[in-house]
């Protein structure tokens, strides 16, 4: 069991917080490419990592993820107007480029230079095998672009999708990576199906990260089949420990 304040450390992932630190480092997989249709198309609320953004794509197809609101009097810029090349506040019309870089102030003239001096927070947003990708670190740390072997395929060829989990991060993880889940018999509400787990876990090192695979043989058995499933999950953790057979693998 974590401390009170070994809980507080790995789950507190705010500016400034030690693990919202070390979670800004990486690229982190935020929509969908699809919620982003099209050039001016709405923008996406996104609450990440305890910041409150916008997701757009301008007139030009670029990607931005910028503060929600405007540096003037607060209001939500997901009430505002995507065109011709930036998001207008629909307050008082101050309009921000895809980099945060406000760039009109209709009450002050062009000639005056006002809105040189307002930039709203602003982040890196890519897209790589139709998901969109943030990356909220210093700027001269910035890892490589994402690159796996799924997202260098054709859209015909993988499946991409997500979902909503109302909790810590570091609970999704936990219930998801816990290898307990393949060593018991779980049955189905109608108690027909029992499932026997046959777990063969590894832990793989490669080209630098640890690749942590779950692998367990179901064997379904019904009163009129008898079948064999595998179940296999792959976890990805850059900055994690591994350790297997005695070994300690660092990434």
């Amino acid at each position: 069991m974590l401390t009170r304040e070994q809980n507080e450390l790995v789950t507190r992932i705010g500016p400034g917080a030690p693990m919202g630190n070390l979670l800004r480092r990486y690229w982190i997989p935020i929509l969908l490419a699809e919620e982003l249709p099209e050039n001016e198309c709405p923008p996406v609320r996104v609450k990440l990592l305890s910041e409150r953004l916008l997701a757009w794509r301008d007139t030009q197809g670029r990607y931005a993820l910028t503060d929600e609101f405007c540096a003037h009097r607060g209001v939500s810029l997901w009430f505002g107007r995507n065109e011709e090349n930036g998001l207008r506040c629909p307050y008082h019309g101050w309009k921000y480029d895809y980099t945060g870089q406000c760039i009109e102030v209709p009450s002050e003239p062009q000639e005056s230079g006002f809105c040189n001096k307002i930039k709203l927070k602003s982040y890196p947003l890519v897209e790589s095998g139709g998901i969109l990708w943030a990356y909220m670190g210093p700027p001269e740390l910035k890892p490589p672009l994402p690159a796996f072997e799924w997202t260098e395929l054709p859209p015909t060829h993988r499946y991409v999708s997500k979902r909503w989990q109302e909790c810590n991060y570091l609970q999704a993880m936990e219930g998801g990576i816990d290898s307990s889940h393949y060593r018991c018999a779980p049955q189905c509400r109608a108690g027909a199906l029992l499932l026997a787990h046959h777990p063969m876990d590894h832990a793989l090192v490669h080209d630098g990260a640890a690749l942590w695979r779950q692998c367990a043989q179901r064997t379904c058995l019904r009163a009129d089949r008898r079948r064999e499933l595998l179940h296999l999950d792959f976890y990805l953790s850059p900055h994690t420990t591994v350790e297997r057979d005695g070994a300690r693998h660092h990434a």
